[in-house]
């Protein structure tokens, strides 16, 4: 007499999507002019609000790899539209001029060689300006 005994195969799991590969950017503004008050641009990407940036402070955070806009949220005009590749680092200065009431502001993408001559006087963003979980807390100047 044979005891047949059926086990219940547990169903194979549904297979995860597996997360897009993503680029970093590095944003900062240095002591290029002086505004007035408490003027900061906020950094949106993709439309996304990631951080305000105060004078000489940067931030890093991942983005999607492909077309992506990174633009300052004062003026739509002002903004820099790239391709960006998995595993890259782009660097990008916003730059303040004074102006008679308000300061305009300027999105520039820039060489790591330039953001590293740059980054000795700047300090990493306050953990109240950071307004995205895409911004990595504290990460150091790549």
């Amino acid at each position: 007499m044979t005891c047949g005994v059926a086990l219940a195969q547990e169903p194979s799991p549904t297979p995860q999507p597996s997360p897009q590969p993503e680029a970093m950017i590095c944003v900062y503004r240095n002591f290029y002019h002086v505004t007035f008050g408490k003027e900061a641009p906020d950094i949106i990407v993709n439309g996304e609000r990631l951080a305000v940036l105060d004078e000489g402070r940067y931030f890093v955070a991942h983005v999607p790899s492909g077309f992506t806009i990174v633009a300052d949220g004062k003026k739509k005009d002002n903004r820099v539209e790239l391709d960006t590749r998995p595993g890259e680092t782009y660097y990008f200065r916003a730059r303040a001029h004074p102006g008679k009431m308000f300061a305009r502001f300027e999105l520039f993408r820039v060489t790591k060689e330039e953001a590293k001559q740059d980054a000795d006087k700047l300090h990493y963003v306050k953990p109240g300006d950071i307004k995205s979980t895409r911004v990595i807390k504290d990460a150091p100047f790549p």
